[in-house]
């Protein structure tokens, strides 16, 4: 269990584990990978596959089964993240939706994925086997989507820090609402956050089969529990959400994995 001060600190950095990508690939130093597809950019549901592989020059391999998955209520949108500085200049960024504050749309690109948040302590049973950075929520978690404060896109213990915001999720009441039993942090706008442009996206568990998110990724208790388990941070674990078109466009230049919905 890390000390809430040193999770808070681990909030604040920028580039865990090496993932400032200045390269084309944005998951050429991974070795382990979230894959996330959907039909098209209005889909609220697709399907999500673990790869892995054991050095970065070796091709990746499947890690258990096809994930049914739930987006957002308004499907997806270009997000910020590992992929900025290598996107190549294609009709399919140029010409479809971004993620923006309250755009309930999943956002599209390669993300990094360093933090976990759950219901149990690091010593139960339920968390003691996550190997991610891990805070247990308490009533004093917020995740915080104001623009106005510097805690912009951060997830905060309201302990540690002045409160300057007027608007936050509630990490607790999401906790007992099931959804954030297992969560995950998706790093879109993370490094240096841009007031507006979409804050506090993770991985969680769903309401029930195939239900939208507000952006999202959902899919089964079960399955969320194998993935938060499964991520290993000395891998650089990386979550790539596409629509088909895309990952199609960009299946060569960013080393992807044959994966068939």
């Amino acid at each position: 269990m890390i000390t809430k001060i040193m999770f808070l600190t681990l909030l604040s950095l920028a580039t865990l584990n090496g993932n400032s990508m200045t390269t084309k690939n944005p998951t050429a130093t991974s070795e382990q990978m979230l894959l996330a597809l959907a039909h098209d950019w209005t889909s609220t549901t697709g399907y999500l596959q673990r790869f892995e592989r054991t050095t970065c020059t070796e091709s990746w391999h499947t890690v258990g089964e096809k994930i049914a998955v739930s987006f957002g209520f308004k499907g997806l949108g270009w997000g910020i993240g590992l992929h900025d500085a290598g996107l190549p200049d294609l009709p399919a960024f140029s010409n479809n939706p971004r993620v923006f504050e309250g755009s309930r749309r999943s956002p599209v690109g390669v993300f990094a994925l360093n933090l976990a948040f759950g219901k149990a302590s690091k010593t139960e049973p339920d968390a003691k086997n996550i190997k991610l950075p891990y805070q247990q929520i308490t009533q004093h978690l917020w995740a915080i989507d104001d623009p106005q404060s510097q805690y912009y896109n951060r997830v905060v213990d309201d302990q540690l820090v002045t409160k300057d915001w007027n608007s936050a999720e509630d990490m607790k009441f999401c906790m007992n609402d099931g959804v954030y039993e297992f969560a995950i942090y998706i790093e879109h706008n993370y490094e240096k956050p841009i007031p507006g442009k979409g804050s506090t996206f993770f991985i969680h568990v769903h309401r029930k089969p195939g239900s939208p998110t507000w952006g999202c990724t959902a899919f089964s208790r079960e399955q969320v529990k194998k993935v938060i388990t499964w991520l290993d941070p000395h891998k650089t674990p990386i979550l790539v959400q596409l629509p088909v078109e895309v990952f199609n466009t960009l299946k060569s230049q960013w080393n992807l994995p044959d994966f068939k919905m």
